[in-house]
């Protein structure tokens, strides 16, 4: 099948060929997908469609959108509804959408028609494909995409001297394995552990890779230094958000332990000084070094250790999983949305 379709007055148009479409709703809502990507941004944007059913499905979505995302997932086509709804936000474009009757003579109707055709004979006639397949099951392919992924942790695994707490870790790799991402909240905080703990949030020196054009700018919050992840637990610009984070994880700590243990002994400045301000063999720094573990989900033994001395040890372990849990969730909701905003 294929879709297809064309500016008025002009000669710019465009045709595709797509399998496994079956649906003639779904190859609509493609072309209006298609000509949205090349419409300017703040535009008004008039799209003109034989299918009353796209044009539903569309206004149905924006009044979906926002409000309760669970129902956005029992539309029909939903992925290629909420991409062209997006696609509109991000862009600013007001889409203004009119009804045109199939086969009534209307020239322009006609001629997106046959541009669907053509485009519907190219399916057939085109094997390329965007993801090449082979070169995806090539053993050296998948062997270097392998090492490329894990070298942030190569420190971590060749200093075998440090003494890491990895029950909470594989809790939180098995909490995320378990997530069910029926919400886009749900989504972005599981991209946002699995990225963070990678280090594959988009810091200047992850988007140096992609583009040159970042390769003179500095840290966005302090503007001296280069940006990386680990750059960002220690800069100026963000001591004030990692000090709200920790007062956001102390009070939930405290609060729980409060819930399991009624006869605690442990005050929050001795709670903060446990979490945040040690120093040990295992990490030589101070509290920043500490920030950077929490960021890969690890946190360090000697911590166990000293919480232990004031809690019970199925409390301890029960406080571990929580901090790492609290610390991505308040640095993505308190730190990171800030930096991105900042960014644009």
């Amino acid at each position: 099948m294929g879709a297809g379709w064309i500016v008025k007055n002009t000669e710019i148009d465009f045709t595709c060929g797509i399998t496994y479409f079956p649906s003639s709703t779904r190859l609509e809502l493609l072309a209006i997908l298609t000509a949205l990507l090349t419409v300017p941004i703040n535009n008004n944007t008039h799209i003109y469609t034989d299918s009353q059913l796209a044009i539903d499905s569309i206004n149905n979505m924006l009044q979906l959108k926002g409000i309760i995302e669970r129902k956005l997932f029992k539309q029909n086509n939903y992925i290629l509804l909420y991409a062209i709804v997006d696609l509109g936000y991000i862009k600013k474009i007001n889409l203004i959408l009119y009804k045109v009757k199939g086969h009534s003579g209307c020239i322009w109707n006609d001629k997106a028609d046959k541009l669907a055709k053509k485009g519907s004979e190219l399916a057939l006639e085109n094997e390329d494909r965007i993801v090449d397949l082979e070169l995806i099951l090539n053993n050296n392919a998948i062997y270097e995409a392998n090492w490329s992924y894990n070298k942030y942790w190569n420190d971590i695994f060749i200093d075998r001297h440090k003494n890491w707490y990895w029950d909470a870790h594989w809790e939180t790799i098995k909490r995320v394995n378990h997530f069910n991402c029926n919400s886009f909240k749900t989504n972005g905080e599981l991209i946002h552990i699995i990225k963070c703990q990678n280090n594959l949030l988009l810091t200047i020196d992850n988007l140096k890779h992609r583009l040159n054009i970042y390769n003179n700018l500095l840290c966005s919050m302090c503007n001296k230094e280069e940006e990386t992840l680990k750059h960002l637990t220690i800069c100026e610009g963000t001591q004030e958000n990692f000090e709200v984070i920790e007062n956001q994880i102390i009070i939930k700590i405290l609060k729980i332990i409060k819930k399991h243990n009624s006869k605690n002994n442990i005050s929050y400045n001795e709670l903060k000084k446990i979490l945040f301000k040690y120093k040990d063999e295992v990490t030589s720094e101070l509290k920043e070094k500490n920030r950077v573990e929490l960021t890969r989900g690890l946190i360090s033994s000697s911590i166990m250790m000293n919480l232990q001395q004031k809690i019970s040890r199925k409390l301890n372990k029960i406080i571990a999983n929580k901090t790492i849990n609290l610390f991505h969730k308040f640095f993505r909701s308190i730190l990171w949305k800030q930096y991105c905003e900042k960014m644009q």
